[in-house]
């Protein structure tokens, strides 16, 4: 009997997660009816959100609004399709993060002309407990965002914006502002991975609560490869996961730590500009400090400058190609442009090999971008390059020519030439 009240109980809430529910007034106060307009979720709410795809929304008893629109004042609490306050309403606000987990503030007054909120305390609260698992302490909060740890603030007067979207009629006037509810994560596109100094002190703290390194970083950066810049007394640095400086806060800037495990480090030289050099994301030295600029890697290879000249260099730090080009592309496929005059283009690989000489007037940007002629198994690309005034050619990516005096763009109305029929 338990194992069959069990598999009803499983077949409703499947039932129920696949209803679409709608938010409905009922008097005064707001609930949610299923298609066929039944109440489901009962009407005891002041304002509440929509699911629009999600498992959760806010409700707010007490504040002023409608459903959709952007409530003010109240107490603000989150529920579950199933209706479950999964989140107790008794916060001055809320804001959906990821995982499960919501942001919650105490003592924050929402300011209706500017669109914020003003002071308080964060924490977050544990949706599938109800309890809160990060203590309401900090004066501000960045989202879990695909790691188990996050940036949190004390002391600081850093403002949370209250994000949402106007909702105009037939003829463009706004007739209401629809607060967004999962958009929390986008708070770090705010304020706190910019590169400026925040006010207050900044360390990184777990999901359980748990306090990973002192507050004592100017700020930090979102986390990538395991790893995210930091900033301490105005230099920066990198930190792992578990709070660790892999490297030390001692320069003027840091680059993100690339798939290849490496970071590019400004250091300011003796002339009072800055040089760049290359680390591994463990500190180690792989290049001299002498670069004047640099480019991301792709296809494990960046672009350098040295006296206005372009070279290329590796994730190892070996120069590849030392700086005597004009003009580099894009790696793509492992291969990308290249002109030592600016005029007349080749084609390198990404280990520095010249596959083409310069003697092209133009190619494409990136090697096979946007060719409809691939190889079936996605191992053979080419490309199309331009000789002289109007002349075309095909090549691979071993640099030899398929076919010359070509079309660049085929439509379903040409006719193919018999050598790109096997691309």
């Amino acid at each position: 009997m338990k194992q069959i009240l069990t598999i009803i109980c499983l077949l409703l809430s499947v039932c129920l997660w696949g209803q679409t529910l709608s938010p409905k007034k009922v008097g005064k106060l707001w609930g949610f009816a299923n298609e066929n307009d039944s109440m489901v979720i009962p009407a005891k709410y002041s304002a509440v959100g929509d699911f629009s795809y999600q498992y959760y929304t806010w409700v707010n008893i007490g504040g002023k609004g409608n459903n959709d629109e952007l409530p003010f004042g109240g107490k603000w609490g989150v529920i579950d399709v199933h209706g479950n306050e999964v989140c107790p309403v008794n916060y001055d606000y809320v804001d959906y993060c990821t995982s499960d987990l919501v942001a919650v503030n105490l003592g924050g007054v929402m300011n209706k002309k500017t669109m914020v909120i003003d002071g308080g305390l964060w924490g977050f609260v544990d949706l599938k407990t109800g309890q809160v698992c990060v203590p309401i302490e900090y004066t501000q909060v960045s989202a879990f965002i695909n790691s188990d740890v996050a940036w949190m603030q004390k002391g600081g007067t850093l403002k949370k914006k209250i994000l949402y979207e106007d909702v105009k009629n037939e003829k463009g006037k706004v007739v209401e502002q629809k607060r967004l509810f999962h958009v929390f994560n986008d708070f770090n596109l705010l304020k706190t991975f910019e590169r400026f100094y925040l006010t207050g002190a900044w360390g990184l703290v777990a999901k359980d609560g748990t306090t990973l390194t002192p507050f004592d970083y100017s700020c930090g950066g979102n986390f990538k490869n395991g790893t995210c810049a930091i900033n301490k007394s105005g230099h920066y640095g990198l930190m792992d996961m578990t709070g660790k400086e892999l490297i030390p806060c001692q320069y003027e800037d840091i680059s993100e730590c690339y798939d290849e495990g490496v970071v590019w480090v400004w250091e300011e030289s003796s002339s009072g500009k800055n040089k760049i050099g290359l680390l591994s994301k463990n500190g180690k030295k792989l290049s001299e400090m002498k670069y004047e600029s640099v480019g991301n890697f792709v296809d494990s290879v960046a672009w350098f400058i040295i006296n206005d000249k372009i070279g290329l260099i590796d994730c190892n730090g070996k120069e590849l190609r030392p700086a005597t080009f004009q003009k580099v592309g894009e790696f793509n496929h492992n291969l990308a442009f290249c002109s030592t005059d600016g005029v007349s283009f080749g084609i390198i690989d990404n280990k520095g090999k010249q596959i083409l000489p310069e003697q092209y007037s133009n190619m494409a940007a990136k090697f096979g971008e946007g060719s409809p002629f691939v190889f079936n198994n996605g191992t053979n690309f080419i490309s199309w390059v331009k000789q002289g005034s109007d002349s075309y050619s095909w090549i691979d990516q071993n640099g030899n020519i398929i076919i010359s005096n070509a079309k660049v763009e085929y439509t379903l109305f040409d006719v193919i030439p018999n050598e790109l029929w096997d691309y």
